[in-house]
């Protein structure tokens, strides 16, 4: 499906969180006269379509908060109940979560360190309460163990925690993404009051919105230097909601030390390897960006 607005002033925010920065772009109520407002025909705005649209949200607001506050190596855990000895209610549940927070928290004070945590129960395919928890590096997996069986009153012959280190790509909206499809959400409810997180966390930074008199919509984004732009982040569309064009991405930082393989397999290290990455990604986004007409409306294609 094809949309198509006229030239008019639109508004950019810039959220840093950890070494991303996200930019959504968009066009300030004030200026819907000039569009095409179908946010709500033909089956759009229904309550199905609010639904899908705030998991999107709470997917970002998750990624955001991850990305800020945990790095490589820190430590997704998913603690697990025996099956005779499972909660019975979500809310027995989270009590003996807040206790383990409790202890862990203890440990790593002892360590000489400061626990940050996010944290969410879910329930699985099969009914089993579960919850899922990120800390940063701390005390050893076998404590944590330890600790969980504890407060859990599993058996020694109950399944360990399941530890899976942070990936090194420097965001983590997959691991956000993945989290609150595992949220149960009930009617009215929002995704955010169902996961937690400990005080200590930093807040992404959050620009003031800057009107923008010129139209870029019509050329692909640009990384910043020393960024390159999540090409699974663009959506270019029209919200579903409002029936307002837009425009999302994130840019991720390059790290000191970036190497990578060019197409001939040849490792390049260091400001070679930044170039020649940057310029793929780069192409990447031109080559599947967004078409102008001759009369230099802007068209953004919505995936229909």
């Amino acid at each position: 499906m094809i949309k198509v607005m006229k030239k008019v002033m639109y508004r950019r925010t810039v959220i840093v969180a950890g070494p991303t920065k996200e930019i959504v772009e968009t066009y300030p109520t004030q200026f819907g006269d000039n569009m095409r407002r179908e946010g709500r025909k033909g089956g759009k705005g229904t309550p199905e379509a609010v639904k899908l649209y705030n998991r999107k949200l709470a997917k970002r607001r998750l990624t955001r908060i991850i990305n800020a506050n945990f790095v490589a190596d820190d430590l997704w855990i998913t603690l697990t109940y025996e099956r005779d000895n499972r909660p019975e209610s979500r809310e027995a549940a989270k009590e003996i979560l807040q206790k383990f927070i409790r202890r862990l928290r203890y440990e790593y004070r002892k360590s000489g360190l400061e626990l940050k945590a996010v944290k969410a129960t879910a329930r699985g395919e099969r009914g089993a309460l579960h919850h899922h928890v990120i800390v940063n590096q701390g005390v050893p997996t076998r404590q944590i163990t330890t600790i969980w069986r504890e407060v859990s009153g599993g058996s020694e012959y109950a399944h360990p925690p399941y530890y899976v280190p942070l990936y090194p790509e420097g965001e983590f909206s997959s691991l956000a993404s993945y989290l609150v499809d595992q949220i149960e959400v009930e009617e009215g409810e929002l995704f955010e009051r169902k996961w937690t997180a400990t005080r200590n966390l930093k807040k992404p930074e959050y620009s003031a919105p800057q009107d923008i008199s010129e139209i870029k919509w019509q050329e692909p984004p640009e990384a910043e230097e020393g960024y390159y732009i999540d090409t699974s982040s663009i959506e270019a569309g029209t919200n579903e909601i409002t029936g307002r064009p837009y425009l999302f991405y994130r840019m991720v930082k390059i790290e000191d030390g970036f190497t990578c393989r060019d197409d001939n397999g040849k490792l390049l290290r260091g400001a070679k390897a930044v170039e020649y990455f940057r310029d793929k990604n780069k192409n990447f986004i031109r080559d599947n960006w967004i078409t102008i007409s001759p009369e230099g409306e802007v068209i953004f294609y919505d995936g229909g």
